[in-house]
């Protein structure tokens, strides 16, 4: 009978976990050469993200950037749920010393339509002038993003840091004070 049979097994879901995704099963079938023809506006670009940083993870790097690489491609319709991928990749290439091809992406995606995206792009470029020794440029970038996207949370290190990086440490501990007390208002 159902009772004895299904019934005990009502209401219990039949994948290991909640947000079980068969999405890095079916790219592992996909040869890196042929990502360019993955459906990616059927996708979530933030579980395809998440597949390349578990492949990150992993030591698969030239994948993880191919795919990347595909998804984010010139032309692309990117948005704020391309974040993840946006940050993923440009640690690929930072990790791999592809400085030309980091600026590159970091510079396209900082004249996208989507304010939150080109917030982060705007933010990663401040880092890039900072690792420079640019700190005035440095400053003059972190206020575009801050202009474009003033509650995100990743403002608040990025400040400090430029902070750090200029020698003004006697404002480090006020400006970390300010943002203690803001991300938490916001629900950080």
């Amino acid at each position: 009978k159902y009772k004895q049979c299904c019934g005990p097994m009502e209401g219990h879901s039949l994948f290991p976990s909640e947000g079980f995704t068969v999405l890095p099963y079916v790219l592992e079938t996909v040869p890196a050469g042929r990502y360019d023809s993955v459906p990616f506006k059927q996708l979530d670009p933030e579980e395809v993200a998440h597949v390349a940083s578990e492949w990150r993870q992993d030591g698969r790097i030239e994948p993880a950037t191919r795919l990347l690489e595909a998804m984010l491609a010139p032309g692309a319709k990117l948005d704020a749920r391309h974040e993840f991928a946006f940050d993923t990749l440009c640690d690929l290439y930072l990790g791999a010393q592809r400085d030309e091809d980091r600026l590159t992406l970091i510079e396209r995606v900082m004249e996208t339509q989507d304010k939150m995206l080109r917030a982060a792009a705007w933010q990663r470029r401040a880092t890039l002038h900072t690792d420079c020794g640019e700190h005035t440029r440095a400053w003059e970038v972190f206020k575009e993003a801050q202009r474009l996207d003033p509650d995100n949370p990743s403002l608040a290190p990025l400040e400090l840091m430029l902070l750090a990086n200029g020698g003004r440490f006697d404002e480090v501990q006020k400006r970390a004070d300010f943002w203690a007390k803001r991300l938490t208002k916001l629900g950080y």
